[in-house]
């Protein structure tokens, strides 16, 4: 996160320097954003317990701040299209409902990345909102186990919506921010001592983000 933050500062300072003769935000049809994600998962899904749901059995997931990046072109000169991605970020799944009061059943490690299309129909003002849509994955790293053993987790992916706002500091650099809202679940399973825990987790992110933008 401290190294996105330094990237983001010397490109903020490189493009300050930048005569004013440079393309104004409108003409500039390439764009950067690095910035800071907050994601806050749904914590729904059935849980079953040797293959028998369990309606008391529940889990919950701590809420994670990350570093997030995207890289977009104009392809129209109202619509954008946008590849975005997050650092990998640590999640705990803590137990809840009947199973409350047991430890951490284990801990995953992903990232979330988003493609996506954009219409801006106030691009070229200084305060430019944007609507849109897509597709995103979560993509799981590793999982560490904890109380629970032999622990698989699937990675997930569906179709997520997006809506934000740019605001311009001059023509290349701005400020943003963004909310998505995914839809997608995940397999997961393992064990607590002799019973086989499998839960069909609706993950259903929202992704919060703010940060920087730099145009090219």
């Amino acid at each position: 996160m401290k190294h996105l933050i330094r990237v983001s500062a010397a490109l903020a300072a490189s493009i300050l320097a930048t005569p004013a003769s440079a393309q104004s935000g409108a003409e500039s049809d390439t764009f950067v954003r690095l910035g800071v994600a907050h994601i806050d998962l749904a914590d729904k899904g059935p849980v079953f317990v040797n293959g028998v749901r369990d309606p008391s059995a529940d889990y919950s997931t701590d809420k994670d701040w990350i570093g997030s990046v995207e890289i977009g072109h104009f392809v129209h000169p109202n619509v954008a299209a946008r590849l975005a991605g997050t650092t990998p970020a640590k999640t705990f799944n803590l137990p809840a409902g009947s199973l409350k009061g047991t430890p951490n059943l284990f801990n995953d490690t992903s990232s979330n990345f988003t493609l996506t299309a954009t219409w801006h129909p106030l691009r070229g003002q200084s305060f430019s909102p944007y609507v849109g849509g897509g597709i995103g994955l979560n993509k799981i790293w590793k999982t560490e186990e904890r109380l629970a053993t032999d622990v698989k987790l699937s990675d997930s992916h569906g179709p997520v919506i997006q809506a934000g706002v740019e605001v311009d500091v001059n023509d290349r650099l701005g400020v943003y921010f963004d909310a998505k809202k995914g839809f997608w679940s995940a397999d997961a399973s393992g064990f607590l001592g002799p019973l086989r825990v499998t839960a069909e987790a609706e993950l259903d992110p929202v992704i919060l983000q703010a940060g920087v933008l730099f145009r090219f």
